[in-house]
């Protein structure tokens, strides 16, 4: 798990190859949080033939853990959304989308800026992570990793075939000397 403020909120990120001990104690961390609490998942995957049961079981497991639940995939995510309602979670406070991305703007409207919000972030939504280290680099080296982000996101073009899960951009720079210098990187 890593945790992380995104603007306004917390991101509990536990989005990479999640199973189901590491689901529910991600669940149980959430738990112990103070303020409005998120869970954001597509379900957990590659699962078998229980995948369905342990989606459920998932799913009682995020009604015990947080307020807000938002499934990703309307298909997918049934037996989640079965086992929340199953333990008289309030429908109200289930929003399903079809790509995490729409997430976002839930969780930033929870924001109040009373309480802290704390989104888990669960399984595969696919995070592309582009992270270097800006320290005595110029912004020649910088502008050229920016290019290569940039023709990965080239490859992902509208209209191509639709990917089950949508992937999530985050690009990290480390250090913001160049910004200081007034060197212009793009």
């Amino acid at each position: 798990l890593e945790v992380k403020r995104l603007g306004a909120f917390y991101q509990i990120d536990d989005a990479y190859n999640s199973n189901p001990v590491g689901a529910a104690n991600a669940c149980q961390v959430l738990k112990m949080m103070d303020g409005i609490k998120v869970v954001v998942t597509p379900g957990m995957i590659e699962l078998g033939d229980k995948e369905a049961e342990y989606n459920k079981k998932f799913g009682e497991e995020i009604a015990e853990s947080c307020d807000y639940a938002v499934l990703i995939g309307e298909k997918r995510t049934k037996p989640i959304y079965e086992g929340i309602i199953s333990t008289g979670f309030n429908k109200d406070n289930i929003v399903v989308y079809n790509d995490v991305r729409e997430a976002y703007a839930f969780i930033n409207s929870l924001c109040n800026g009373k309480d802290e919000v704390y989104a888990l972030f669960e399984n595969d939504y696919s995070v592309i992570n582009f992270e270097f280290n800006t320290e005595n680099k110029s912004a020649y080296i910088i502008k050229n990793n920016m290019y290569v982000f940039h023709l990965y996101l080239r490859q992902l073009k509208p209209g191509e075939k639709e990917r089950k899960i949508k992937p999530i951009y985050q690009i990290n720079v480390n250090n913001f000397d160049i910004y200081q210098k007034g060197e212009i990187i793009y």
